[in-house]
């Protein structure tokens, strides 16, 4: 009774180690995983590499499944050059406001804080 008690104890935290880490399939996978290992005999570094390369795998086929739902938006050299404001379409005034303020600001100074 204490061995399976002390077992679910090791699995609870183990649990919520991968959680924290999110590793959610490699926690839902991990008995299958672990009685694979055990078919075939591997050692403790040979099961690290295999819950390893199948949380890799798994985390690239979501990635994959995710990116194909995103719609593919394209933009033009043409719709991103007309959609930006042009100097044209703005009034003289605002364009040369900013070199107008400066030579004000220079030419209220004093020439020794020039």
């Amino acid at each position: 009774m204490a061995r399976s008690t002390r077992q679910a104890v090791a699995t609870d935290r183990l649990d919520d180690m991968l959680t924290r880490l999110k590793l959610p399939g490699l926690r839902d996978q991990l008995d299958t995983l672990l009685d694979e290992a055990t078919r075939h005999d591997l050692s403790m570094r040979e099961t690290l590499a295999l819950l390893c390369e199948r949380e890799i795998a798994r985390t690239r086929v979501n990635r994959h499944q995710a990116a194909q739902m995103r719609p593919v938006t394209r933009i033009t050299a043409a719709s991103s050059v007309s959609s930006a404001p042009s100097a044209v379409d703005r009034p003289d005034d605002t364009l040369f406001r900013g070199a107008r303020d400066n030579e004000q600001t220079l030419n209220a100074r004093p020439a020794d804080q020039l």
